[in-house]
């Protein structure tokens, strides 16, 4: 999009009555303007749930052959198999950040692309693997070329969509942004441009847009950034925990090999369709706070009946609240850190962050079950991943809590400049006619 392109006037968002950074309702006027959103949605997210699917199913197939007896082949060790997960994870943390940090420079629908296409060949070569030394440089390199891909999308798709319109694509999405653009008329671009520099996604300059080191700086010193950041360890824990063993765990409920893979599903499908659900809602009514919270407690309490129940049945009903929470929370806590930052570099930076801590939480999950919390009821790791989404409520508040207090300072800063004109110097999410998502 040419960051250049003329943008329609706006109404004063004080007189709209419209919150600000809420802005949807009041997009500048251009005709069918609704069917710019579908245009993008019916070119993006096809081919971009298909990219999620596989890349999903991919992290998480090294738990469905551990149940088909992939451990026992290799002559594995549980100790050893936790290493081989965590391997995966060593090169996400590296480059999630300067990865987002370059993707602008190198242009995603390149950096992007290439990434998918080398993921893709070593995830086909892991199936020639006949080593436990092969596994481990396999995964090595797999999560040396998936590793930026949640970032560096969820950074892509940012670009494309206003705010209060992102969580729902994030939690379909994945990859076929590049294509978008190709697509959309001159006024399409035009407007999608004007309704983003609106909302507060881009910066009305393209000079304020550029990388600079301390927008950097000021993004990792910011309290909702190391919020979100500890609460994004906590999820990352319990997500990369149960993707990779919960077909073990349902192997521990009495399920032979292949029923133990079967019974995966349906909890799952729940989620899917939870997910797409509250991320609707959220962005309808552009809440993240409360949605994290609400889905929170339901993997909570599915965590507290998991370690509590004795019998299997209950203990499989479990998995009802806890992956549906977990995994429909996940869009929630990616969306948020991006809805608040502003200019690039420092959306770049604040989902470069999280990310880094949600795979860094993803390392301990590898060693939480089998090699620290034994089979079949794995009582240490669930009494973790439970205090773990305690810590997601407790950094759900906090954040809630700091945003408004910083909203309501803004709109104090506001009501005395009385025009945007009179603002010296701040730019993005400093501004104080930016105001934060809750």
């Amino acid at each position: 999009m040419d960051d250049h392109s003329p943008s329609p006037s706006f109404p004063d968002k004080e007189d709209s009555g419209v919150a600000l950074g809420v802005l949807e309702d009041s997009e500048p006027a251009l005709p069918n303007n609704s069917k710019v959103w579908w245009k993008i949605d019916l070119i993006v997210l096809p081919a971009a749930t298909v990219i999620f699917f596989l890349q999903f199913l991919d992290k998480g197939n090294i738990g469905n052959a551990r149940v088909a007896g992939l451990q026992q082949q290799l002559k594995m060790s549980n100790t050893q198999y936790s290493m081989a997960l965590t391997v995966q994870y060593i090169p996400y943390i590296l480059i999630d950040l300067p990865a987002n940090l370059i993707l602008k420079r190198v242009g995603g629908n390149i950096f992007l692309a290439t990434m998918v296409m080398l993921w893709g060949t070593v995830t086909t070569l892991q199936g020639t693997v006949t080593s436990y030394s092969g596994l481990l440089a396999c995964r090595f390199f797999l999560g040396l070329f998936e590793g930026n891909l949640y970032a560096g999308l969820t950074l892509y798709l940012s670009s494309f969509y206003p705010r209060l319109k992102l969580q729902l694509r994030i939690s379909i999405f994945f990859a076929g942004a590049s294509l978008a653009a190709t697509f959309l008329t001159v006024e399409e671009k035009e407007y999608i441009s004007a309704v983003l520099k609106h909302s507060g996604v881009v910066a009305e300059s393209a000079e304020d847009d550029e990388f600079s080191w301390h927008h950097v700086a000021a993004t990792l010193k910011k309290p909702n950034v190391l919020i979100l950041m500890l609460a994004g360890f906590f999820n990352g824990t319990t997500l990369a925990g149960l993707a990779f063993f919960t077909p073990s765990i349902v192997a521990g409920l009495g399920y032979t090999n292949n029923q133990a893979q079967l019974m995966t599903v349906p909890p799952f499908a729940v989620a899917f369709v939870l997910s797409l659900i509250t991320s609707f809602l959220s962005d309808h009514f552009g809440r993240r706070g409360i949605t994290l919270f609400m889905l929170t407690l339901l993997s909570t309490a599915g965590f507290a009946v998991f370690l509590g129940a004795t019998q299997d049945r209950v203990r499989y009903g479990a998995l009802f609240l806890l992956l549906p929470g977990t995994y429909a929370s996940a869009p929630t806590l990616g969306t948020w850190p991006a809805n608040n930052a502003a200019p690039h570099t420092r959306r770049a930076t604040a989902l470069g962050a999280f990310i880094t801590a949600t795979n860094s939480g993803a390392i301990l999950s590898t060693w939480l079950f089998g090699a620290l919390s034994p089979a079949p009821r794995y009582t240490s790791a669930a009494a973790t991943l439970l205090a773990f989404d305690v810590g997601i409520l407790l950094c759900t508040l906090a954040n809630v809590a700091y945003l408004s207090r910083c909203n309501t300072r803004k709109r104090e800063a506001r009501a005395h400049l009385g025009e945007r004109s009179k603002e010296d110097g701040k730019v993005g999410d400093d501004s104080a006619w930016f105001e934060y998502t809750l």
